[in-house]
């Protein structure tokens, strides 16, 4: 567990952690960057630290990424993480109990924290049809307890499963050429619905 950290005085200080989505790949600037732009107008010097790691699981975010974050004194934590562990084969409760772990430890830092919950994986063109079902089931099951881990720990949630699910069926070119990163358009669209949830959790905090 992280201990509780005193915020330096100084620039807005933003930290993000997952996988490749936080990483950006697909695109040229993935939803991180981009959510780092509307900061910076509104926090001037802004800084951001992307922990984020293309193919991270859970286990990543807690052996190698959440370590690292209460030497940058954060305002603003983000976190999009766990698709990678359950198709590698982890076990919903699993990831659930990881999860725990890291928003406990995230909380922790006095932070303002925003967790996405699981992507509608399962509408990626690159996933085989034969596995879409399935997948789709395990998402599900995890993000119906992702939103209690948020609300007993005190962090905000962003609904990218519902977002995915109503946007990429009427937008196929959210989708980079891999069929399963979002791309530019992809990112840009979910940046700018995660701003609102972004900002507003802020507000809260001040």
């Amino acid at each position: 567990m992280l201990g509780t950290a005193t915020r330096a005085p100084g620039a807005f200080s933003y930290v993000a952690l997952g996988d490749s989505l936080v990483a950006g790949q697909g695109g040229r600037r993935g939803y991180v960057d981009r959510l780092y732009e509307h900061l910076a107008r509104e926090h001037p010097g802004a800084v951001l630290h992307n922990l984020g790691s293309s193919g991270a699981t859970t286990r990543e975010v807690l052996r190698a990424q959440l370590p690292r974050v209460s030497k940058f004194h954060a305002n603003l934590v983000t976190l999009t993480i766990g698709t990678n562990d359950l198709t590698d084969g982890s076990s919903v409760e699993q990831v659930l109990q990881n999860l725990t772990k890291i928003v406990e430890s995230l909380r922790a830092t006095g932070a303002a924290v925003v967790v996405t919950n699981l992507p509608a994986v399962g509408l990626a063109p690159a996933v085989p049809a034969a596995y879409r079902a399935q997948i789709d089931g395990l998402v599900r099951a995890a993000n119906g307890r992702i939103q209690e881990i948020c609300r007993k720990n005190d962090a905000t949630m962003f609904d990218l499963y519902a977002f995915s699910r109503n946007e990429i069926p009427r937008h196929p070119e959210y989708f980079s050429w891999d069929g399963y990163h979002p791309s530019d358009e992809g990112y840009q669209r979910w940046a700018e619905a995660m701003w609102l949830v972004l900002k507003d959790a802020l507000s809260q905090r001040r």
